[in-house]
């Protein structure tokens, strides 16, 4: 231990010093003060402590390490945000936490939290792991219950909440869903229901007066009034010339000169109902049996013109594309762009072929064969070289070595005369 100093103060006022090289200072016989204050040792061994017979320590600065001394201020203002160990779990403290961190049951005032569930069923309500003070509404029966004690799996833990009885326990002697009808409900004094008597009564008079607009007049008051305007009138003296007999006349057509209103004759009927003609779209006219034997004639003219051939293509033929007739007689589509086309006959099918099948092909020529579109009257068509089977109305797609194949000529958007041709390579 290193040499140190201590100073203090004589009784007269002057200072002396204590000098030491050894490792302890004796305080035994060292008076501080006027007063003599004694420091002295309490204790021995591992419990010796300085002793300051019971005197004060002042003026000792704020601590900073854990084993510094502490004013009485620090302590003062440190204790003072610090709770009374005699608050813990007393009235007006503060609750404690049991061995779980949670303030117990008995410190919490009997209060709960409640939850309600909307279930469809008891077993439901049993598994739905609510507290004590939980809601559940039954849609099943249309019941309320509240848990009131552990656990919920337990029936006999659920209260069912009663609800006071509505004021209205029955609508016209019915319960439940209530579904009335006019067949429920009793005629009041004022408003009441429909009856033939009562409509008649209201609606109809047996008296026919003018200025009256919400009532009608009965049939007998109509036919009084009649009979009184006819006898008024007079009597009928002719008709058309023709005097009554016994009070009566009776005359036919014979008698009653034609206006604007035609009699029958069979030449107006025939000229009404029948023309000599045949068209697709006249479904109020007959045609004539000229009509009709011209109309046979010209399918069988057409019926002429088509073949049945069998296709080799390995796709489908639609009616109205284009085939080629190959030299064995099998059919394909046409296809400017293949090899050995100009060597072919041209036809059009009449209907879907399918795949190694037979069906019409068209190929007269000079024929008028319909169902195409887009085409501009008056233009010649060619075999497509791009789309087999389809027509163009130029030119623009074909390539060197391309058949230029003449199928017709166009006469409206979606017919063609029929004429085929090779024309030439390009």
């Amino acid at each position: 231990m290193a040499n140190f100093n201590i100073f203090y103060t004589k009784p007269n006022g002057a200072t002396a010093r204590l000098s030491s090289a050894d490792t302890q200072v004796d305080f035994g016989s060292v008076r501080i003060g006027a007063d003599n204050l004694t420091i002295g040792q309490d204790g021995s061994g591992g419990t010796a402590a300085f002793s300051f017979g019971g005197k004060r320590i002042t003026n000792v600065g704020a601590p900073t390490g854990p084993n510094d001394l502490a004013t009485k201020t620090y302590l003062d203002t440190n204790l003072a945000t610090k709770v009374d160990s005699t608050a813990l779990g007393s009235s007006n403290g503060v609750p404690t936490l049991d061995s779980n961190g949670k303030i117990p049951s008995s410190m919490i005032p009997a209060i709960a939290l409640t939850e309600t569930y909307v279930l469809n069923s008891e077993a439901d309500m049993l598994a739905s792991g609510a507290d004590i003070g939980d809601l559940v509404i039954r849609t099943d029966n249309s019941t309320s219950y509240i848990l009131s004690a552990a656990p919920a799996t337990t029936l006999a833990n659920w209260v069912q909440i009663l609800t006071p009885p509505s004021p209205v326990q029955s609508v016209n002697g019915q319960t439940g869903t209530v579904s009335l009808a006019t067949n429920n409900i009793s005629e009041g004094g004022g408003v009441l229901y429909f009856t033939n008597a009562r409509a008649k009564a209201a609606a109809v008079a047996n008296a026919l007066n003018s200025g009256v607009t919400d009532v009608a007049p009965s049939q007998d008051a109509v036919y009084t009034a009649i009979q009184d305007a006819i006898d008024s009138a007079g009597t009928v003296e002719s008709v058309n010339g023709i005097p009554p007999v016994a009070g009566d006349v009776t005359i036919s057509t014979d008698d009653i000169p034609e206006a604007t209103n035609l009699f029958f004759t069979a030449a107006r009927a025939k000229a009404a109902a029948v023309t000599n003609s045949l068209g697709a779209s006249a479904i109020d006219v007959a045609p004539s049996q000229a009509a009709v034997n011209t109309a046979l004639g010209l399918k069988e003219n057409n019926a002429s013109a088509v073949l049945t051939l069998t296709s080799d293509d390995a796709g489908s033929i639609s009616s109205g594309q284009i085939v080629v007739i190959k030299a064995d007689g099998a059919i394909s589509l046409g296809d400017a762009s293949a090899v050995g086309t100009d060597n072919y006959a041209l036809g059009v099918a009449q209907e879907t072929i399918a795949s190694t099948a037979s069906g019409k092909v068209l190929v007269a020529h000079g024929k008028v064969v319909g169902g195409f579109t887009g085409l501009t009257p008056g233009q010649k068509v060619w075999l497509s070289p791009v789309t087999p089977g389809a027509l163009v109305q130029n030119l623009n797609d074909f390539e060197a070595g391309d058949q230029v194949y003449r199928v017709g000529r166009a006469v409206s958007a979606t017919q063609i005369v029929f004429s085929p041709a090779h024309e030439f390579e390009f």
